[in-house]
């Protein structure tokens, strides 16, 4: 019963956050549609419109807008809820495992209405001259789309979208408890050292002493585990999503275990 209530109240906790987004990203179509509508011929190259992206007459990757809001509701859903359900006597574990049952149900639902939109703006732009509507999973995986089914492409699709939000959105989650349980000293060292290091020490010790070895071997990694070195098979992508959120979850588990509520 206590399992069932935290996740109802984690889930609850979502659906407004939700209810904005897909309303923001609403307008964004209605206002992409509305001005292909009205004079096709008048994009010319690429314009960014928030996180979605209308490249000539088209729409481009609108689930990295998901992908994106996923990862920030990841960074913001820890304390409050934390803080409400252990004063309510609800144990960690229980709020572990219904955050859990809360990422898992808000990933499959985006995902579907993903795909919902998805096809509704492939129907609108058939019907429209020089008008496109392309997914996420179509562009990352173009020659093995191009190969499957519509059937195939549309789940395949859902299978990778769903297992890539579940991703994001539980790396999030890692990340807000690990700062969480971080002092104040601990939490600029992280937020200031770890981007410097990764962005601006490690790229120019790989180039000046290892000579591209630590690029070369990451990229070497994110392309097996994405299936590009196996003829871009999406489903090497779709395990790694789900070893990456299994990973995430472990460690979001061992880092909450000690956590204490704070004001």
């Amino acid at each position: 019963m206590k399992r069932k209530s935290s996740s109802i109240y984690q889930l609850n906790d979502m659906k407004r956050p939700v209810a904005i987004f897909y309303f923001i990203m609403f307008c964004i179509l209605l206002f992409g549609f509305t001005v292909a509508g009205v004079n096709a011929s008048s994009f010319h190259g690429t314009v960014i419109i928030s996180t979605t992206s209308i490249s000539g007459s088209g729409f481009v990757g609108m689930e990295a807008g998901t992908v994106i809001f996923l990862f920030v509701c990841g960074l913001n859903s820890f304390k409050e809820s934390f803080r409400m359900l252990t004063q309510n006597g609800i144990s960690r574990k229980t709020i572990f495992f219904g955050r859990i049952i809360t990422l898992v149900s808000v990933s499959a639902g985006m995902a579907v209405i993903d795909k919902i939109i998805l096809l509704a703006g492939k129907f609108i732009a058939s019907h429209m001259s020089g008008m496109n509507f392309v997914g996420l999973f179509e562009l990352i995986y173009s020659g093995h789309a191009a190969q499957a089914g519509a059937v195939q492409m549309h789940i395949e699709g859902f299978l990778f979208d769903f297992s890539l939000y579940l991703a994001v959105i539980t790396i999030g989650y890692f990340i807000t408890i690990a700062f969480y349980r971080m002092n104040k000293i601990a939490k600029i060292t992280v937020a200031v050292g770890v981007p410097m290091v990764l962005l601006n020490a490690v790229p120019y010790l790989d180039m000046a002493l290892l000579h591209g070895a630590i690029g070369n071997a990451l990229y070497n990694t994110m392309t097996f585990a994405f299936g590009y070195k196996n003829g871009g098979n999406p489903y090497f992508g779709i395990v790694t999503c789900l070893l990456i959120f299994a990973v995430f979850a472990v460690l979001s588990r061992v880092t909450m275990r000690k956590a204490v509520v704070k004001d």
